[in-house]
């Protein structure tokens, strides 16, 4: 299967609009992101996921099994100063 760049572009570009993010200390579970279908940015230093449940996937995991919905969500109701 050959690479097809522009593609590639549109993937990840999809996967920025849509919020796709996993960002912090990831290395402990990068095997587990790039199974998920995970892609590197290396420009912004962070995950892009293939869809919302990927990304809820990796934030459980990286909150150690607790619910990372509630403090995703309470974070983005705060207003920053």
């Amino acid at each position: 299967m050959a690479y097809d760049k522009a593609k590639f572009k549109e993937e990840c570009d999809r996967r920025r609009n849509e919020n796709l993010i996993v960002k912090g200390n990831t290395y402990p579970i990068k095997d587990m992101i790039k199974d998920l279908g995970g892609i590197w940015d290396n420009m912004n230093k962070q995950w892009l996921m293939p869809d919302q449940s990927a990304v809820d996937t990796c934030e459980t995991e990286m909150n150690g099994g607790s619910s990372a919905d509630q403090s995703t969500q309470a974070t983005q109701a705060q207003p920053q100063p």
